[in-house]
């Protein structure tokens, strides 16, 4: 009888693989993750679902840097300060593919409510805010009847009312002294900011500012006035702006520089403007006089030897009998009075326009302009690897005809202003409006972006036109709660 062979043993099953969940993931696999949103209001989103992401997200500064390497932070739209007295109107910028990004702007007060009424004020004068600047989140307002200062992030609504500035740096005759408001934020927590009020009084003597400085800390509630900080000599033109730490001013009257004051120590230095160039392309002339010779005008023909256009009685070419040509506000051949990159109303300078300064994607101090349809572009950089001397650099020269023309928009020739202003530069984006002349129809004016890095011009959103330019674009900043190592103890439990 043959024997059986006894059946093999049975395998032992395994028990099954515990499942992966949140904890089971290191920070450095989050941040992989997180890298690959789609945009900052995505993240936010993501970092608030659990304390683990959270955390992955505000434990590494060098994540921060990524990200808005890879996603700059967004343009949420654009403040419109143009209908004074009334509060400054906000034109959003839409995504329809991206619902984070629409969140953002739904959840933030752009209408600027928690801001107060002057109390002093009539019922048609208004609320009596008015916009100077827009920066790091942050949109800085006056109160025109009361001075007070208002520092107010529209995402968080966290708002710092600053009282007047002291009195010691207030000028009896308030039509002789100017402020201005900037905001310094450090990069690591925009929190712990600082204010600075800049007083600028007139000085008719010597064509120039006298200015004083006092600093306003959230922390203390006070204003601490600094010694007399310098001068702004040749009438600096129009508010300064922050950029990398210093507050830029354009010069005025012939000089070619910027009046840089540093926030930090509170000292002013002065940087020369870009070798100037004409709008066609041409260095200007080194001699003093409009021509650079004595022969020929600006339209290359001759002129007759006397008498000259100084000792006419009669109108010159700018339309003035002032007896030169830079100490006039007649409009001049153009037909603008405005003042050109060194504050004179005659001459080379007024076919072209003053420099806009702002910074470049890796906070670089940078330039740019717009003449006869082409954007010039000029970096604060060395001039080769092995140069440890910073100095304006041509970046780049912009044609845009063709690329507003694949906008499908047209360019019309308005004569003595071009239909494209420069507005600022913010992290490596110009941003421009555009007049579109429709003849038999409402003219339409467009905000437009540059991208410095990759010279791509695009619509943005339409805005009304503005004469003065107050416009104030709103990127949103790197928000609080994704600063810091402490979870919100409310989210423990998540």
């Amino acid at each position: 009888m043959a024997s059986s062979e006894p059946p093999p043993p049975s395998k032992m099953k395994s028990a099954p693989a515990a499942p992966t969940t949140i904890r089971g993931l290191g920070d450095d696999l989050l941040r992989e993750v997180f890298l690959r949103l789609p945009s900052l209001p995505s993240l936010v989103r993501a970092a608030l679902t659990c304390p683990a992401f959270l955390r992955a997200v505000r434990s590494s500064p060098a994540f921060r840097r990524r990200f808005l390497e890879r996603h700059p932070a967004p343009l949420l739209g654009i403040f419109l300060d143009i209908y004074k007295p009334a509060m400054p109107a906000f034109v959003p910028v839409r995504r329809r593919s991206d619902p984070d990004h629409a969140a953002a702007i739904h959840g933030a007060d752009v209408f600027l409510a928690r801001l107060p009424d002057d109390e002093d004020a009539g019922e048609d004068d208004g609320p009596g805010w008015s916009m100077t600047s827009c920066r790091d989140g942050y949109v800085v307002l006056v109160n025109r009847s009361t001075k007070r200062a208002a520092v107010y992030d529209p995402l968080t609504r966290g708002l710092h009312l600053l009282r007047a500035p002291p009195v010691e740096i207030c000028e009896e005759d308030a039509g002789k002294t100017k402020f201005e408001y900037h905001v310094v934020a450090p990069d690591k927590d925009r929190r712990s900011f600082r204010v600075l009020c800049i007083s600028r009084k007139m000085d008719e003597e010597w064509w120039g500012h006298q200015v004083q400085v006092a600093v306003f800390s959230p922390a203390s509630r006070e204003w601490e006035i600094f010694p007399k900080a310098g001068s702004l000599q040749n009438w600096a033109i129009g508010n300064g702006k922050l950029v990398d730490g210093s507050v830029y001013w354009t010069s005025g009257r012939g000089s070619g520089q910027f009046h840089v004051l540093n926030t930090g120590t509170l000292q002013f230095s002065e940087i020369d403007l870009p070798p100037e160039r004409n709008v066609w392309g041409s260095a200007l002339p080194p001699e003093p006089n409009v021509w650079g010779s004595p022969e020929r005008n600006v339209w290359g023909s001759a002129l007759p030897p006397e008498p000259n256009v100084w000792r006419l009685p009669e109108p010159n070419v700018w339309g003035s009998s002032e007896p030169n040509v830079w100490g006039s506000s007649e409009p001049n051949v153009w037909g603008s009075s405005e003042p050109n990159v060194w504050g004179s109303h005659g001459g080379w300078g007024s076919a072209l326009p003053a420099f806009k300064v702002g910074e470049t994607s890796g906070g670089k101090p940078c330039l740019a302009r717009e003449a006869e349809l082409t954007l010039e572009v000029w970096v604060w950089r060395a001039a080769a690897a092995d140069d440890n001397v910073d100095r304006w650099m041509p970046h780049t020269t912009f044609p845009m005809p063709d690329a507003i023309g694949k906008l499908e928009l047209q360019t019309a020739d308005e004569g003595w202003r071009s239909p494209i202003q420069v507005v600022t530069i913010i992290s490596g984006t110009v941003y421009l409006s555009f007049n579109q002349r429709s003849f038999g129809t409402k003219d339409t004016t467009w905000l437009l972006s540059f991208c410095i890095e990759t010279e791509e011009l695009k619509k943005v959103c339409p805005i009304t036109c503005s004469i003065d330019e107050s416009y104030y674009p709103y990127v949103m900043a790197w928000p609080p709660v994704l600063v810091g190592c402490k979870v919100n103890s409310e989210l423990q439990g998540v």
